[in-house]
């Protein structure tokens, strides 16, 4: 009723939130095309503080934020895409030798869920955590996420269980990664990954843009910073890539001409039985068009706010 009388873009009350509606290309072109400065995510996104932390994305000012994305969308350059993907494959193949054999049944959304949750640690957390502290990290998450409920957007402080549990596996996540990046700020050699990049950050100087003077020096991250950080690209990542890779395996497994078209690409591309890379898998054209399909009938982001 409302969408037929207000057509694209109306509001309701829901709990203590106004919510305005934008839907369809009409409406939503003034939605993609403000500024952040216009429509600042942060007033809608505080829920995730909790989830989050103090001090960074939806907690932080929006140049912070800004400064924060740059940080993030640099490091994720081509040069570590390359580095990454071996130990995406290592990861792969020792999951499913372990959890699958010649033949059976699985569940694709569970084994994708498993199994990003790997890689996302591998690549992005450091092999002192992948390597010791895997299983803690994986339970904690598992708490963080179920502490992010549609009742959490409402009233993300409210006492209830899920969000006890939320709150101390935070803790209890800020405890086992103040170990391992102490251990990091004391070393002189400096490893080349998500972590340490994190570490090494600094805020751009704050100056007078009249005067020169400086107002405020640029300081690095805290280390509960540094772990929220790493939960927000562990919440990123997870849920669109699970999501994505589980339809995508549905949608193969349902269309044989298509099945057939990939695993055809994939036998002409490692002809030489060589190693997956970074290089080999841009040449997977097939591959890429079946992902981009999957994306558009089952976007993992339904709505956008």
């Amino acid at each position: 009723k409302l969408r037929a009388r207000y057509r694209g873009m109306f509001t309701v009350r829901i709990a203590t939130q106004r919510i305005t509606f934008m839907i369809g290309p009409e409406a939503q072109r003034s939605f993609i095309k403000a500024t952040d400065k216009e429509l600042d995510q942060s007033a809608v996104y505080k829920f995730t503080i909790p989830v989050f932390g103090p001090g960074i994305v939806y907690d932080s000012s929006l140049d912070e934020r800004l400064q924060q994305v740059k940080m993030l969308v640099h490091s994720m350059n081509t040069a570590s895409l390359q580095a990454m993907v071996p130990k995406m494959v290592s990861e792969a193949e020792a999951y499913f030798a372990s959890k699958w054999g010649e033949a059976g049944e699985a569940d694709l959304r569970e084994t994708f869920a498993e199994l990003i949750i790997l890689t996302a640690s591998s690549t992005l957390m450091g092999p002192e955590v992948r390597g010791e502290l895997f299983e803690d990290v994986a339970r904690i998450y598992h708490d963080l996420d179920n502490g992010l409920t549609p009742f959490s957007v409402f009233f993300p402080r409210a006492p209830t269980k899920a969000h006890r549990k939320r709150d101390a596996a935070r803790k209890e996540m800020v405890n086992i990664f103040s170990k391992v990046i102490k251990s990091r700020r004391e070393r002189t050699a400096k490893e080349k990954d998500f972590l340490q990049t994190m570490i090494d950050f600094r805020y751009k100087d704050v100056v007078d843009k009249k005067t020169g003077k400086l107002i405020k020096a640029g300081v690095g991250f805290t280390d509960e910073e540094i772990v929220g950080l790493l939960i927000v690209l562990l919440f990123a990542g997870q849920h669109t890539s699970s999501i994505t890779s589980t339809w995508l395996g549905a949608m193969l497994l349902s269309n044989a001409e298509a099945m057939a078209d990939v695993k055809a690409e994939q036998a002409e591309v490692f002809a030489d039985d060589s190693t997956l890379t970074y290089d080999s898998l841009v040449k997977l054209e097939k591959m890429r068009r079946a992902i981009s399909e999957t994306l558009r009938l089952y976007p993992p982001l339904i709505l956008l706010i």
